[in-house]
């Protein structure tokens, strides 16, 4: 191998289809719970944990910061200009995907997505502000944990880059003492509740093993992904074919269940692409480029074939089956759309902004107090 920095030889090939894979198993997780609510059912309820796809989207979300970020100078200026990138890649996508969902939900008469949109709450569903509060767009609480993230991570970068361990085993610390006093759970405080989530443990772990790989630490991918399937597995058996609802709370299971496995699979994809250079296949590549749109719209699709399932449903397993390769082949089309017409151009628009809304911001740091001034240039 050579001596080159890792972060010059590597090219993050297969985190990038683990981010497709964890936007494809979420969009499948709520599509089976679809299909749990017909009288004849026919998949197997261990399916739940499929759930593992939100997880691995929180560990690679800390993997890819470290990776995007690993050139970039230290300061303010830095962290503001970083900061800027990741808001404006988030909230303008997610309002119009709101939006659409919201559009379709009052038109229907609030019979589509009934069950999922109930009640919308300004608050957080605006702002993806955590207070204990469901956005309306059900996905959407995993981005109000994003959105700290790059808030947190964006002070790290106004620090020294040897004070940035330090940073991330505090903030570890300060989850772990958290959930140690029971925040963690459902019940607790909502913003103690978001604070200790285990979320956050994620996140860190991804950001850890980025550092780890790009700093040329070995660890052999094919270990890290094995152990990660043996847990997943073991704990797959354990909750037998019909586990209890409660095996998937959010709360200290989870991060047992789902959470250790997703860590161990997004570190195998790491360290994988530390040691191998191989191009991305292009229909992974194509699902990786989505994912954010499959992610967004997915429960907009699934609500619709849902809707017209249920007004042609027929006893028997082939209506289920078809209705499942719809709502998945819709989550897709739907996500392209949404990456293509919607996150494209919002982007580009956002990118061009960034010159203007800086040296706005600049001005008004630097701008002198207004009122009169004496002679000697005093204000009064």
């Amino acid at each position: 191998m050579s001596n080159e920095p890792a972060s010059d030889r590597m090219h993050l090939n297969s985190v990038h289809a683990i981010r497709a894979l964890a936007a494809l198993l979420v969009a499948f997780l709520h599509s089976f719970s679809r299909e749990q609510l017909e009288p004849d059912a026919i998949f197997p309820h261990w399916l739940e944990f499929a759930r593992i796809g939100t997880d691995m989207f929180f560990v690679m979300s800390g993997a890819v910061m470290v990776y995007a970020t690993s050139n970039r100078a230290r300061g303010f200026k830095s962290a503001a200009s970083y900061l800027y990138d990741r808001v404006t890649r988030v909230y303008p996508v997610y309002w119009i995907a709101t939006a659409a969902t919201l559009a379709l939900w009052f038109a229907s008469g609030h019979k589509l997505m009934a069950h999922l949109v109930r009640h919308p709450e300004a608050w957080s569903t605006i702002f993806l502000i955590p207070n204990g509060h469901i956005p309306a767009l059900l996905v959407a609480w995993t981005l109000s944990h994003l959105l700290l993230f790059y808030f947190l991570f964006s002070l790290t970068l106004m620090a020294p880059k040897k004070a940035q361990p330090s940073i991330l085993m505090s903030w570890l610390a300060a989850v772990l003492l958290m959930r140690l006093a029971g925040w963690g759970q459902e019940g607790a405080p909502p913003l103690l509740h978001f604070l200790s989530h285990q979320a956050s443990i994620e996140f860190i772990a991804g950001v850890v093993l980025m550092r780890m790989a790009m700093s040329g630490v070995k660890i052999s991918p094919a270990l890290l992904f094995g152990v990660g399937a043996v847990w997943l597995v073991g704990f797959i058996m354990a909750a037998g074919p019909n586990p209890s609802p409660d095996i998937f709370a959010n709360g200290n299971l989870r991060l047992e269940e789902v959470g250790v496995p997703a860590i161990l699979f997004a570190a195998a994809a790491i360290f994988y692409d530390v040691q191998h250079k191989r191009k991305l296949h292009p229909v992974i590549k194509f699902l990786a480029d989505i994912s954010f749109g499959v992610y967004l719209m997915h429960i907009l699709a699934l609500a619709f074939v849902g809707r017209v399932w249920s007004m042609v449903a027929v006893p028997g397993p082939a209506d289920n089956i078809i209705a499942m390769v719809l709502m998945m082949t819709l989550s897709v089309f739907s996500g392209w759309l949404l990456h293509k017409y919607v996150e494209n151009p919002v982007r580009d628009m956002t990118k061009s902004a960034k010159p203007k809304v800086a040296a706005l911001f600049s001005r008004l740091i630097n701008e002198e107090p207004r009122g009169k001034r004496t002679t000697c240039g005093e204000t009064i």
